[in-house]
């Protein structure tokens, strides 16, 4: 027999086992589609449309401090005898939450059933939101006191509100961008949107002393919390089954009646095991673009990248050699489509020594005169208030003694300096004179899509002085490379959102990295100084305050080290340890780092009591050094010990931020696996 007939036999079998797989399957999916069709008919019966509440509201008390810019747009028919129960659909979907009993009172007050899809209920979990934290935050406002830090605190609750209101609005804006597909396929971002939101409660909470008036702030704040909770898991529970199943917009057309001018994302035709089928119906590689949309990272080859040292140079086999271009253009993204807010030079800012010379900055800043501006303000108050693309500022080397804050309005800077040891921006403000924690930073970055090069942060203000923070960032999509943060207690405070850090140090004692952003670090120094006495050194505190929360610290290929003073044996010893809970769902990972001896066995710290050690969520994986045995540490609930690899995977740069579409486009040097 001719070899190409051989095995005609085998393969007519295989196909038959074949041909009955798939018929099984194809029976499988037509149950799990007839149970998610019922599912989204339940969900489209609580479908809401929050904008008639918010008119009758209005009706009834026209100062509202909110309900005016968080209303929803006026949406289409359908009558209530089309539809399933509202009350009882209402129930349904806030049987997935944490908080039912106010996510059914709140979610039933806004109902109406004009609503005719699931995105209106979503929408709606959402929209509640800002009357009870507009209330929380006028309550805040009436808090009177001679006591000038209560002063202090309701000042920057006054100002913290507006941050809320605006991560609320834009919310609102990614939900109202298009139709479910369109929150499935921007749930994360989403998410942090809504995380920043209870991070701006708790900020306000934490500059009142302790006391009755404190109290009494949090307990005003619970309402609100509650129903970003909610929103936060009526978003994730409806991402992850729309985008599991592939549920289409095309599907919610058949499914609700949409409506009228709705504009819904035309989507690839996909069969049932994801691949992607094109105008003729083979099975073509989908669009990047459609395989972001569910996450299909199925066969992604993590390419092998070249050891970096701490100071980001390449490292080759023998010597620091230059990365091979091929490297350096994927690292870089070089290669790939440009986001609109970045230019061509940025990208490739990283490729070699003396990046400044590869770029045009829009302004320079020079403390010798010999740029257009002295001050990095004088800078910033001369930006344009609409401009295209980045707006890059270069300092040049020197000491700029000045506080700065990029505002909300400042997206999209690039400031960069001739490196972390030169262009040094130093302040000293510190609660000890007065101040809540929040206003002591020296450089306030609100702006998004913020990246800081070569740069030094630094706050001076000392131990004694207890909180004193270098950096303060609240920004989205914020990158920081090649920068350092030196102070004490509260060195950099990670407030909110999603952040990267690459190549960058960072010093201090107590807490002196903390707050409750999506924040990952790779290839970073954590160097940990000389307290006082009477003190211990503890490098983390994330304050994830909700578990519904996408937030967490994720330290990757890092390295804890020590100043010389806290090794000077003649002087009293210090513990050390990497982690304790400022928040009740403090969440870190700390992966692939170098931990040395002198990090107590223990690893983690309490905060006050059994304050958070069941809630929290904190785990090891692939350290190295003396200090990453886990033999001794702590036995608490919360803390996971050493997780598995695919427990970890979940961490990884692009599994944890969703952060390729950002990184890329900027040229960050970025690993989105493992190391090894």
């Amino acid at each position: 027999m001719s070899a190409a007939f051989s095995d005609f036999g085998p393969l007519t079998e295989r196909r038959r086992v074949e041909k009955q797989r798939q018929q099984r399957r194809r029976v499988m999916f037509a149950a799990a589609g007839a149970s998610v069709v019922l599912i989204l008919i339940v969900m489209g019966g609580a479908a809401v449309a929050y904008n008639a509440s918010v008119q009758d509201e209005e009706s009834d008390d026209s100062s509202s401090s909110s309900s005016s810019s968080l209303s929803s747009p006026s949406g289409g028919g359908g009558s209530g005898s089309s539809l399933i129960s509202v009350s009882k659909s209402v129930k349904v979907v806030c049987a997935q939450t944490d908080h039912r009993d106010a996510c059914e009172k709140s979610l039933s007050k806004a109902a109406n059933a004009s609503a005719s899809s699931p995105k209106d209920i979503v929408r709606a979990s959402v929209a509640v939101i800002g009357d009870a934290v507009g209330k929380a935050f006028d309550r805040s406002a009436l808090a009177t006191s001679d006591n000038p830090r209560v002063k202090a605190a309701v000042a920057d609750c006054k100002e913290i509100y507006q941050d809320a209101k605006a991560d609320l609005a834009r919310t609102l804006r990614g939900i109202d961008a298009g139709g479910m597909d369109e929150v499935t396929k921007r749930g994360y971002e989403l998410r942090v949107w809504l995380s920043a939101v209870i991070a701006h409660m708790e900020t306000c909470i934490d500059g009142f002393p302790d006391g009755d008036l404190k109290k009494n702030m949090t307990a005003t704040m619970e309402s609100g919390k509650e129903l970003t909770s909610n929103a936060l898991a009526i978003i994730e529970k409806a991402s992850s089954f729309l985008a599991a199943l592939h549920i289409t917009a095309a599907s919610h057309r058949r499914l609700f009646s949409i409506r009228e001018g709705e504009d819904v994302e035309k989507q690839p035709k996909v069969n049932h095991s994801g691949t992607f089928l094109g105008e003729r119906g083979d099975d073509s590689p989908a669009p990047d673009s459609y395989r972001r949309l569910f996450s299909i990272r199925e066969g992604e080859d993590v390419e092998k990248q070249p050891k970096v040292n701490h100071s980001g140079t390449f490292l080759g086999e023998r010597d620091d050699s230059p990365a091979p271009d091929s490297y350096r253009r994927r690292l870089l993204g070089v290669e790939e489509d440009t986001a609109p807010w970045v230019n061509a030079p940025e990208r490739r800012l990283l490729k070699g020594n003396n990046f400044q010379s590869r770029l045009t900055p829009n302004v320079v800043v020079a403390k010798d005169g010999s740029g257009k501006f002295k001050t990095i303000n004088e800078a910033l108050n001369a930006m344009p208030a609409k401009y295209t693309g980045r707006y890059l500022i270069y300092v040049k080397q020197g000491v700029y003694e000045e506080y700065v804050t990029i505002t909300r309005a400042m997206e999209n800077v690039t400031m960069y300096g001739d490196g972390a040891m030169k262009t040094i921006i130093t302040g000293s403000r510190n609660f000890a004179d007065g101040l809540t924690t929040y206003k002591t930073s020296t450089f306030n970055e609100q702006g998004d899509g913020f990246i800081g090069i070569a740069l030094g942060f630094r706050n001076t203000a000392g131990a004694a002085k207890h909180q004193a923070v270098a950096l303060l960032v609240q920004s989205d999509r914020s990158i920081f490379l090649n920068c350092r943060m030196d102070a004490y207690q509260d060195t950099l405070y990670a407030h909110s959102k999603a952040q990267f850090y690459r190549n960058c140090v960072i010093s201090g004692t107590i807490d002196f990295v903390f707050g409750d952003a999506a924040a990952v670090f790779q290839n970073c120094i954590l160097v940990l100084r000389r307290p006082m006495d009477n003190q211990q050194n503890i490098a983390t505190a994330q304050g994830r305050a909700d578990g519904r929360e996408s937030t967490g610290f994720v330290f990757q290929y890092c390295r804890f080290t020590a100043e010389a003073a806290l090794r000077d044996a003649s002087r009293p010893a210090i513990r050390s340890y990497l982690a304790r809970p400022w928040r009740e769902f403090s969440r870190t990972l700390i992966m692939e780092s170098e931990i040395p001896a002198f990090i107590d066995k223990a690893g983690y710290l309490p905060w006050n009591g059994d304050f958070g050690l069941k809630t929290l969520w904190y785990a090891e994986y692939a350290n190295r050094g003396p200090g990453a045995d886990t033999a001794g540490r702590v036995t608490w609930p919360g803390y996971k010990k050493v997780i598995s690899k695919d427990e970890a995977a979940k961490f990884t740069v692009q599994s944890f931020l969703h952060a390729e579409p950002w990184l890329k486009p900027a040229g960050a040097p970025v690993k989105y696996g493992f190391w090894a």
